[in-house]
């Protein structure tokens, strides 16, 4: 899934609708490499990631946390 990959390749949280322009550029890229070799390309996410959090809360596991202090930290990696 392309939000997949804006998040974990390029720090972006996006709603599932915004990275329809990144889906669009990779299947073009695959099936017409010519037309986006050698140029720059710019994709227009609008949507951020927390106007679906319902979507990311049934789909994906959601992170340890922990303290903001030295302590807390240092117990969860056990140090």
């Amino acid at each position: 899934m392309h939000i997949i990959l804006l998040s974990s390749k390029e720090g972006v949280f996006v709603e599932p609708a915004s990275a329809t322009p990144v889906a669009g550029l990779i299947n073009l890229a695959e099936q017409k490499p010519q037309l986006v070799n050698d140029k720059t390309i710019v994709a227009v996410l609008t949507g951020n990631g927390l106007k679906d959090q319902e979507f990311v809360l049934d789909n994906y596991d959601i992170p340890n946390t922990v303290e903001g202090n030295l302590n807390s930290v240092e117990k969860i990696l056990n140090l």
